[in-house]
């Protein structure tokens, strides 16, 4: 999650089925995106008790949950957000993991509010999909090199976590 210049992380970070951060406190939860040892992604407020008991490999704080169990997530009006740059992750029923990356700031790419990510996210078959940072953030690197046009003007932006697809 961005916290300032060079971000610190934020919420809870799992990897590995080993926590690596939890600024929560007990008992706490957070908007989060998590991975099971049988490759399922829950979205929604989950503590760290709770991805333990869960199984939970992987897990990353952001949001807000964009589809939660099929269901598109309560909306007020776009969102609240604005138009920016979006980086949405999302499962199909049939496992397969989609990242969304939306440029936006730009000539070419104004952007989406979250309501139009989240209408996109679902209309690509998500079961269960969380926004993920947007803005000067949203980059996606693939085969060695850049494949959309961050809004940053310095280029890639450092960030304090991502996630990556071996």
């Amino acid at each position: 999650q961005w916290t300032g210049n060079g971000g610190f992380p934020s919420g809870v970070i799992m990897t590995g089925g080993e926590v690596i951060h939890d600024d929560l406190g007990a008992g706490n939860r957070t908007d989060l995106f998590g991975i099971t040892k049988k490759g399922v992604m829950v979205v929604g407020k989950y503590s760290v008790d709770e991805l333990k008991k869960m199984d939970i490999q992987e897990a990353l704080s952001f949001g807000p949950a964009l589809v939660i169990n099929g269901k598109m997530t309560p909306m007020s009006g776009d969102g609240g957000w604005g138009i920016a740059p979006r980086t949405v992750i999302g499962q199909r029923q049939d496992g397969a993991i989609i990242l969304l990356v939306i440029d936006g700031r730009g000539v070419s790419s104004l952007g989406a509010t979250l309501k139009e990510a989240q209408e996109v996210i679902y209309k690509l078959g998500a079961v269960n999909a969380l926004n993920l940072d947007g803005g000067k953030s949203t980059t996606l690197y693939y085969n060695g090199e850049v494949r959309n046009t961050p809004s940053y003007s310095m280029g890639e932006r450092t960030i304090p976590t991502a996630v990556i697809v071996k």
